[in-house]
């Protein structure tokens, strides 16, 4: 027997809970985006997150002319790749003058 002493209301949502990108000397690169079912209540806290066989897998030449917009700026597959490598590039440089903590 149980007793309720509560009731919430919960969210079923499916996000991307990691990103991979796979860049080979001299090879078109890869980006995987892992996904998972993520239950959020009714105030945004996560209750529970289970990740599930949804892979999306893209090579960088099938996306590279693709646009994506998100917080009002607007880029292509090829721009995003640019710009991915230029902040590891950057990372790299900022690590090798102080290491992270």
């Amino acid at each position: 027997m149980a007793i309720t002493k509560s009731t919430t209301s919960v969210t079923l949502q499916e996000r991307t809970y990691r990103i991979e990108i796979s860049v080979p000397y001299g090879q078109d690169p890869d980006i995987y985006a892992y996904r998972a079912n993520a239950w959020i209540d009714d105030k945004s806290a996560l209750i529970q997150e289970q990740p599930i066989e949804a892979l999306v897998h893209r090579k960088a030449s099938a996306i590279q002319a693709q646009q994506f917009t998100a917080a009002g700026v607007t880029v292509t597959g090829a721009q995003l790749y640019a710009l991915l490598a230029a902040v590891a590039d950057t990372w790299a440089q900022e690590d090798a003058q102080t290491p992270p903590a």
